[in-house]
């Protein structure tokens, strides 16, 4: 027998060409043993095990895999009499592993019973997968080149039933650090995974990574960013919270979402809410059995949506009513990309009201929104479910929420008709219930009645003018939502202004109104560089240094709501001017000469009430540097007991 001939014919081909069998063997068993408890993320092997062969001269082994889930790493050799073979253990092209050996001595190899080799993989998918024989490609013959009869049996790679992993975020927000996640372990394919509060957000990394999880569940407080690609093998959720907190996500495209997304809004009642959709694809039937309206700008009304297929369209708002507190899920396709509406103005409605909603399911900064709208006026109003009133923000100058949370219904301003635009970049994660800045030259007043309050807010700013501006100023939006709010707001010419900014001026017209009759409070809520305010009540003739207490009178509804004055300086009030004092201007001088020797002290005010300068003055020509220009307030406290007042003016 020309055994090395034969042995040559091996090495060319993995596969074996079947030769005439010599003689007829008992038949042995070759196996590739089942793994089961394997996670996604892994490396595990796979053992070829025998119940013993003899006299063996040449194997040949082909299997296949699933190299979605499994990928190739390495082979061991663990039985010694298999180092007694010469060949080769080489993977063949994916998704087969080819394994051939000849007899390196004068005799066959003998093979006892157990494991032959490990084959290793790293698990890179999800899934149960089957380790096939390739039968045909299969073959192991002994010293004189006859078939050895084997029984070959396939084996299984089963993953681990689902576990749970809860994202800490104590070491960083890199998801893919095990150190981020309870237990250490980060989860795989197989995993239920939930993101809360937590000290870091986590974030699937930009990088070739391609993670992938069972179910995926964001909570109230929880939020995520995915900037790489996550597979949820099943069901994504977002939820919110008792107290209004929902859920965030940020992703471009590399989220991956094999089964159902729902997202949920708590709604607490039985109060009005604004409501956005943020999901592509909601219908009013969702809120079936509920009141859910659309606001009409050219009627300045409120249409009920009664068929349940009217689609739920992203960036518009709704109003929504329900007798108990319900969390309602938005089921669909999560928005995301670019936005636009068209904002009409039309001339039934000079404040031009549009109800628009965050269409993302994060937030947004409306100070990005507003400046990538300059076609609207920049305030946003929230309908607060508590009380039922209107709130107010400016981009930059405080008052309610900056962030507008996902799901959150609002009102703007369209000064005239203008495209609303949302993009990717106005998106964040913030959600904090209220962000203030701290505002210079301002004043929040406040009316308080029925246990409710209501703000207006006056800004002085010598770069604006006194008519209305968009980017300052913000119209009064009365709610319709409870009888018994007092309303407060500024008047500047048929206009009522929540947010007012202006020039220096000494007096502003304010105005009141309510549903209800009764007792109402007017105090300062917050004030910052102002020293002086007096309110005059033009029905009763009352004035009230608001500077040291509150106001307090009574309002019969329906009367004329412009009933107040607010004055910023005492000229505005009282003028008084001595005949022995004359006062006036002079480049940025104040010039106060005094009669019949006389003196006394002279303290100089902006309009706003601000001492800018004081001297003091005796009887001739007196000259007063003032480091501003502008209007001013002088008055000359004289040794005489008079006091003169002027107003001036310095270039």
């Amino acid at each position: 027998m020309m055994k090395t001939k034969c042995f040559k014919y091996l090495t060319s081909v993995i596969a074996l060409a079947i030769v005439t069998m010599a003689a007829v063997q008992a038949q042995n068993n070759v196996w590739l043993q089942n793994v089961a408890g394997v996670q996604q993320g892994s490396t595990m092997s796979v053992a070829l095990s025998t119940d013993g062969m003899n006299n063996v001269g040449a194997i040949s082994i082909q299997f296949y895999y699933d190299n979605t889930v499994l990928a190739y790493s390495n082979i061991t050799v663990i039985m010694p009499e298999a180092s007694g073979m010469l060949g080769n253990a080489l993977p063949t092209v994916p998704p087969q592993i080819g394994l051939s050996w000849l007899a390196a001595g004068s005799n066959g190899v003998n093979f006892p019973a157990g494991d032959i080799l490990t084959i290793d993989f790293d698990v890179i998918g999800c899934g149960d997968v089957n380790l096939d024989f390739n039968l045909g490609a299969c073959e192991v013959v002994d010293w004189d080149v006859n078939p050895i009869l084997i029984n070959y049996t396939s084996g299984s790679v089963q993953m681990t039933s689902v576990l749970t992993a809860v994202w800490t975020g104590t070491a960083d927000e890199n998801w893919g650090n095990p150190a981020n996640w309870d237990g250490g372990i980060l989860p795989g394919c197989n995993t239920d995974v939930e993101i809360d509060f937590s000290l870091n957000d986590p974030v699937v990394p930009s990088s070739k990574a391609v993670y992938s999880v069972n179910n995926l569940t964001i909570k109230g407080y929880g939020a995520l960013t995915v900037l790489g690609t996550l597979v949820v093998n099943n069901n994504f959720n977002i939820y919110s919270n008792f107290f209004g907190y929902a859920g965030s996500i940020l992703e471009d495209g590399g989220l991956v979402v094999n089964g159902n997304t729902i997202v949920e809004r708590y709604i607490v009642a039985p109060t009005w809410h604004l409501i956005s959709s943020p999901v592509a694809n909601a219908t009013s039937g969702m809120f079936t059995g509920y009141y859910l309206q659309r606001y009409m700008e050219p009627t300045n009304s409120w249409m009920d949506i009664i068929p349940t297929s009217v689609p739920l369209v992203p960036v518009e708002g709704y109003a929504f009513w329900a007798p108990v507190s319900i969390a309602p899920n938005f089921s669909g396709t999560l928005n995301n990309g670019a936005f636009s509406y068209n904002m009409t103005n039309t001339l039934t409605q000079p404040y031009g009201w549009n109800l628009l909603g965050n269409p993302y399911p994060s937030g947004m900064d409306w100070d990005m929104v507003a400046a990538m709208n300059p076609g609207m006026n920049a305030g946003v109003y929230y309908l607060d479910a508590v009380s039922g009133n209107y709130i107010l923000y400016m981009p930059g100058m405080g008052g309610a929420n900056q962030f507008v949370p996902p799901m959150q219904g609002f009102f703007v301003s369209a000064g005239s008709a203008t495209v609303f635009s949302l993009d990717y970049s106005v998106r964040t994660h913030a959600s904090a219930p209220y962000f203030k800045n701290e505002l210079c030259n301002t004043v929040v007043l406040q009316a308080e009645g029925n246990g409710l309050t209501d703000k207006a807010y006056v800004r002085f700013d010598e770069n604006s003018n006194a008519g209305f501006e968009g980017q300052a100023d913000a119209y009064k939006l009365f709610s319709p939502f409870n009888p018994e709010l007092p309303q407060f707001f500024t008047i500047s010419g048929d206009l009522n202004l929540a947010f007012n900014t202006l020039p220096e001026t000494s007096q502003v017209n304010a105005g009141f109104s309510s549903e209800t009759s009764g007792d109402y409070t007017l105090s300062i809520s917050e004030i910052k560089d102002m020293d002086y305010l007096v309110l005059r009540d033009k029905v009763t003739g009352t004035e009230t240094n608001l500077m040291e207490g509150s106001y307090t009178f009574n309002y019969t509804a329906g009367e004329n709501p412009d009933r107040f004055i607010l004055f910023f300086a005492p000229l505005s009030i009282d003028e008084l001017s001595a005949e022995n004092v004359i006062i006036f201007g002079a480049g940025q001088n104040v010039v106060i000469n005094l009669q019949d020797n006389v003196s006394g002290n002279v303290h100089i005010f902006n309009l706003m009430g601000q001492e800018v300068a004081s001297a003091k003055v005796e009887g001739g020509h007196n000259q007063i540097y003032v480091p501003t220009t502008g209007q001013l307030v002088v008055k000359a406290y004289l040794d005489n007991g008079t006091v003169s007042v002027e107003k001036v003016t310095l270039q």
